[in-house]
Parts: structure tokens; sequence; C-alpha cells
């Protein structure tokens, strides 16, 4: 399951970022849209199963700091001109 939350997550953002027209834009973003719903709730479920104890709040922790961090991060690139947008998909891909 983990994995193929993966396939949205790749494929959403590269439609949004070679996308010419809204149409094309709304339906990258929908397709991220999925695979960030999924994933959003299969990571702690994964995170609490296959984490000790003694870790498991640690670890919750260390994924939302990694989110918020990741939320700077595209509010910092995005301000590198007006076309930097693009990129920010692509790098969501990685």
């Amino acid at each position: 399951a983990m994995g193929s939350t993966t396939i949205p997550l790749i494929v959403g953002p590269l439609v949004s970022g070679v996308a010419h027209d809204a149409n094309t834009m709304l339906l990258g973003r929908l397709i991220t849209g999925i695979g960030v719903g999924a994933s959003s709730g299969l990571v702690p479920l994964y995170l609490s199963e296959i984490a000790p104890p003694r870790v498991r709040g640690f670890l919750g922790s260390i994924r939302r700091m990694a989110y918020v961090a990741g939320c700077l991060a595209s509010f910092v690139l995005s301000f590198d001109g007006p076309d930097s947008w693009r990129l920010l998909f692509f790098f969501s891909m990685i």
C-alpha cells in the first residue's frame, strides 16, 4: 500500500509542472491530492506499527517537522522568479 501512494505523488507534480492551462493544473493537483491523502493516513499507521514504543512519538514529531520544513522551503524557493513555481513541482517528485 505504501508503494502505491508514490505513483500519484510522482505523476501529479509532473502533470502540474508541465501544465499550460488551468484544467491540466487542476488535474495534476487532484492526482497529487489523492497521493497526499493516502500517504497522510498510511504513514502514521506504518510508523505506529513498526516503531518501538519508546520512539513512536519522536518519529511522529519528526514526520511533522519534515512536513513543515518542506512547506518553508517551498515558500522560500518560490520567490526566485515568475516561473520558479514549475521547479517546485519537479522538486516535489524527489
